[in-house]
């Protein structure tokens, strides 16, 4: 139901497959090189049909889920490498760039809306490559010499009510009290003015989102969570400091830890702490005066220019911030928040599974909440000798990085290494544990062998 990497720890050879849901790309190798294929809803029996279908190899290594798209899809195709010679900018299919820009070959690209599919012939047929938001500076290296003279978009993935209700969906309208022309948004949008000249009043149904005031996710920005604002005064009551929404991103739901680690000065210089919680003071909790350059691990957080979460903010995602004064025109941040409050049903939080790991035995000691896979559990404890399962089902390792030994556990409470040995566990401490994902109609494929 994810990306894997590598199916060689699950099976020795792919034969047949069904697609029961959403959209994939398939690998000829580990860690999605080689040649690749795209998989949309359905049954693909043998290496033969699939054959038929264009794939041009005959073992599956890897595979990549396509996320769901539903904005604007642009991307920019240039004939040289390195984003040279002729450019012609992309927002449909093309079935032959030749006869429709009159361009010899396509080197490099710059995708920067949705996810599409490169084919080396006209009419979309031959080898294939998956393009995701980002950019391609020289096709020949990444796949060996190939060029390419069609390009899809990637329209059709299925996915279900509930799934689409937790991605987020905000209608941003031109008038006062949702009147005027209004533009639904289910994703990122880098120029909202292509869809109306301004903006002067939203409502966001599900999710959390970050509106900016310039194009390209710019200038001012502010937190959006679900409820209606009817007007700009109504948000600037709140906080905003701007009167026209330019661009917007949607907030992903994070359901395991959160870790953000803050440096005093620039490029991660001075004192630094790291963060798993809120902070309504960095000055008061951990005597810093400033806050200049940030690495964060884990979870989507927001910054405040001030104590107790006030003034201008800036959304910071899993990355590596230098330089706040470049960044934001020498402004400072003194109070940090994770984005928590997501929407989603009691009925999905159940089903996603959380565990919690102690040191000691009978549930003593230092402890760690999980919601989902960790590779290293020595950043939260020095070892585990018992675990409560509260919900859902987990695979526990005997090594970091989901290796060695390995042990099945569902709910149920597991008060020390002793009980578990019973149960057949044939090691002495956890390292590594992945939340097995609950199976309903999400977007998933099944490998055979």
């Amino acid at each position: 139901m994810s990306d894997c990497s590598d199916m060689s720890s699950y099976m020795s050879r792919c034969q047949s497959c069904r697609v029961e849901s959403g959209c994939f790309m398939v690998y000829e190798r580990n860690n999605y090189m080689g040649q690749q294929f795209f998989m949309r809803r359905g049954e693909y029996n043998d290496m033969q049909s699939m054959r038929s279908m264009g794939m041009m190899f005959d073992n599956i290594r890897s595979c990549r889920m396509i996320p769901y798209h539903r904005g604007q899809f642009r991307m920019k195709i240039y004939e040289r490498e390195n984003f040279g010679g002729q450019s012609h900018e992309m927002m449909e299919d093309c079935d032959n760039i030749q006869d429709h820009y009159r361009m010899s070959d396509c080197q490099s690209c710059h995708v920067m809306d949705g996810h599409w599919l490169m084919y080396e012939q006209p009419q979309y047929r031959g080898r294939m490559m998956y393009m995701r938001p980002g950019e391609y500076r020289s096709f020949r290296e990444m796949m060996s010499g190939q060029r390419f003279m069609s390009m899809r978009r990637i329209t059709d993935i299925n996915m279900t009510t509930t799934d689409r209700n937790m991605m987020g969906k905000i209608t941003f309208y031109e008038e006062r009290n949702f009147q005027g022309r209004h533009y639904e948004c289910m994703s990122d949008c880098s120029d909202m003015s292509s869809y109306m000249s301004r903006c002067q009043s939203c409502r966001v149904e599900s999710g959390c989102f970050m509106v900016y005031e310039r194009n390209n996710y710019m200038g001012q920005q502010f937190f959006m969570r679900r409820g209606e604002y009817n007007d700009m005064q109504s948000m600037r009551s709140m906080g905003m400091m701007f009167d026209n929404i330019r661009s917007c991103r949607m907030i992903p739901y994070h359901r395991g830890q959160f870790r953000m680690k803050i440096y005093e000065r620039e490029n991660f210089g001075g004192q630094f702490h790291e963060m798993m919680e809120d902070c309504d003071n960095i000055q008061d909790r951990y005597r810093m005066s400033d806050c200049q350059s940030c690495h964060v691990m884990d979870g989507h957080w927001l910054m405040y220019e001030q104590p107790q979460y006030r003034g201008r903010m800036m959304y910071m995602r899993p990355g590596e911030y230098r330089n706040f004064r470049e960044m934001m025109s020498g402004q400072r941040f003194m109070s940090m928040r994770r984005i928590t409050d997501i929407n989603m049903t009691t009925t999905d939080r159940n089903m996603m599974g959380k565990i919690t790991f102690y040191e000691e035995r009978n549930f003593q000691g230092r402890h760690y909440e999980c919601m989902s896979d960790c590779s290293d559990m020595s950043s939260y404890m020095s070892r585990c000798q018992s675990c409560r399962v509260e919900s859902g089902c987990f695979m526990v390792y005997e090594r970091n990085n989901y290796m060695g030994q390995q042990f099945f556990m569902r709910r149920g409470e597991y008060n020390d290494m002793q009980s578990m040995r019973s149960m057949g566990m044939m090691f002495d401490n956890i390292r590594s544990c992945r939340m097995i994902p609950y199976v309903r109609d999400l977007t998933s494929i099944t490998l055979l062998l």
